[in-house]
């Protein structure tokens, strides 16, 4: 028995539909399964961090734990205003875009030349770049940090041929200072962190790697910790001692120890907010639970 397909059009035509209608209902069901999945997986995840942050506060972390943590951070900008009021900062110098890139230049030029003078290899432009060289006209609004660069790397060569290094193989100023896991520090090149409450301070780092004898390694530290300007030296990286031969090496005295050390040096920039004897007061506005 065979079927006429003019006279049974419409049977095709619905037969044809509700196959459609099922292949659509089969796909819409398995997205609806997946799409339930994704949302199951996502709720527990919240749950999950959740649970973990009431484990670790015994239980939610209420007004009482929200103004403490503002105590101390209104404790961390008091302190932040005593070190302005008690040790002497130089003053921060003020230059325009073609002031700076001209400052630049002089203060390079010179550094090189006492670098020549003691023998000492260092960077051409010492990390500079574009700067330097001409080809690169600095923003206006880029100008507080790039000071704060510009007095990092006059101090810290200074006090690094001062102390007589062997060479200064690399100076960088594009890295930034971001924490860690585990609750140190790291440096890496990163954006913008947005925050709702004003920082206590901002921080500049400089990253130097230079060679040196084991023995002045300490005072290189120290003599940038004694700069007029809040430096402090950190992620100080020293893989190890190399023996080099020097002079004619019939002895053990034409044998001397030589390391590579990589040292970021941070320019602390504290925040000028007024002192604010609200301590006492946010004691005292700790709600009770």
């Amino acid at each position: 028995m065979t079927m006429d397909i003019n006279k049974n059009k419409g049977l095709v035509v619905a037969l044809a539909a509700s196959v459609v209608a099922l292949l659509l209902a089969t796909m819409l069901w398995r997205s609806a399964v997946n799409a339930g999945r994704a949302a199951a997986a996502e709720s527990s995840a919240v749950i999950s961090q959740y649970e973990t942050i009431t484990r670790k506060y015994q239980g939610e972390p209420g007004q009482k734990l929200v103004a403490l943590y503002k105590q101390k951070l209104q404790e961390a900008k008091d302190a932040a205003v005593a070190m302005h009021a008690t040790v002497s900062e130089e003053a921060e110098p003020k230059y325009t875009p073609s002031q700076f890139k001209e400052r630049v230049r002089s203060s390079v030029d010179t550094l090189i030349k006492e670098a020549k003078q003691g023998t000492i290899a260092v960077p051409e432009d010492l990390g500079f770049g574009p700067i330097y060289s001409g080809s690169e006209m600095p923003a206006a609004r880029d100008m507080p940090g790039l000071i704060s660069q510009y007095l990092v790397i006059c101090d810290v060569t200074r006090v690094l041929l001062s102390n007589k290094v062997i060479k200064i193989d690399a100076i960088d100023r594009n890295v930034e200072v971001r924490p860690a896991e585990g609750g140190g520090d790291d440096i890496s090149v990163t954006g913008p962190v947005e925050t709702k409450e004003k920082p206590v301070f901002e921080s500049v780092p400089v990253m130097f790697r230079f060679a040196t004898t084991p023995e002045k390694l300490y005072p290189i530290l120290a003599g940038i910790r004694n700069k007029h300007q809040f430096y402090r030296a950190r992620l100080v990286n020293v893989p190890g001692l190399e023996p080099i031969a020097v002079g004619e090496g019939k002895s053990p005295s034409d044998i001397r120890e030589e390391l590579s050390a990589e040292v970021t040096v941070e320019r602390v920039v504290l925040a000028k907010d007024e002192p604010k004897a609200a301590t006492a007061a946010a004691k005292e506005s700790v709600p009770n639970e």
